[in-house]
Parts: structure tokens; C-alpha cells; sequence
């Protein structure tokens, strides 16, 4: 598992993924309705703190994989990535349930979304636990 992390084609995909979250949080483009939801609804600030904080983690994980820092923290830094990406999405998902429209799809597609939101730490508690 850890192969994949340091892999380049991993580095890759990370920088493309900050890229991408730049452009959509700080430019502001090309927004379907959900981000935009996102970005009417919620502090600014935070949405800073998450994505300099985001940029923070990826760089010490790229960094660390193109021999630039020692890699101390490598797995801490991954871990912290991924919680945050996590609790962010829970924040979406509360937003797209209190803000969003009430159409029967964006429902149905929201029920599915907080179905996962659950199902995924649940399913890495059984794995922690039974392997």
C-alpha cells in the first residue's frame, strides 16, 4: 500500500488535485451547483485554512518523495489529508442538506452521499479491526 503513495504517478494526481482545488476556491471557476452551494455557505476563512492546509500536506508527501525532506511524518501527513478531505465533504453534505434545492434527484443524491459518509468510516473500523 505504501508503494502506491510514493509512486509518481500518486505525486501526480496529488498536484493535479491541489490544482484543481485553487482553482475552484480561490478563482472561483467553472462551478456546478453543489461548489457553488459550498462556497455561498461557508466561512471563507475556513475554506483558506483547509486548502493552505491541504497545499501544506501534499507538498511535504511530494517533497518527501523527491528526496527533499526526510519523511519523518510522511504517514501522519497522509492521514491528516485524508481526514481533512473527509470532514470537508461532511461539511458539504450538511450544507447541501440545509441549503440545497429540494428536488427529488438532489435528495436521492444527497441520502446516497451521507450513505457513504457513513459506510466509509465504518467499513475502516471492520478493517482495522478483522485483519
Amino acid at each position: 500500500m505504501i508503494v502506491f503513495w510514493r509512486s509518481p504517478f500518486c505525486d501526480f494526481v496529488l498536484i493535479i488535485f491541489i490544482l484543481f482545488l485553487w482553482k475552484q476556491y480561490f478563482l472561483k471557476q467553472d462551478l456546478n451547483e453543489e461548489e457553488r452551494l459550498f462556497i455561498k455557505y461557508s466561512n471563507p476563512w475556513v475554506r483558506i485554512f483547509v486548502v493552505m492546509s491541504l497545499t501544506a500536506e501534499v507538498s511535504y508527501v511530494v517533497g518527501t518523495d523527491i528526496a527533499l525532506f526526510e519523511g519523518k511524518y510522511y504517514i501522519h501527513s497522509l492521514l491528516l489529508s485524508v481526514i481533512t478531505i473527509y470532514l470537508c465533504a461532511l461539511w458539504g453534505i450538511y450544507i447541501g442538506y440545509e441549503y440545497g434545492p429540494r428536488t427529488k434527484e438532489y435528495i436521492d443524491r444527497l441520502k446516497l452521499r451521507s450513505q457513504a459518509a457513513v459506510a466509509l468510516p465504518a467499513l475502516f473500523l471492520m478493517m482495522y479491526f478483522f485483519m
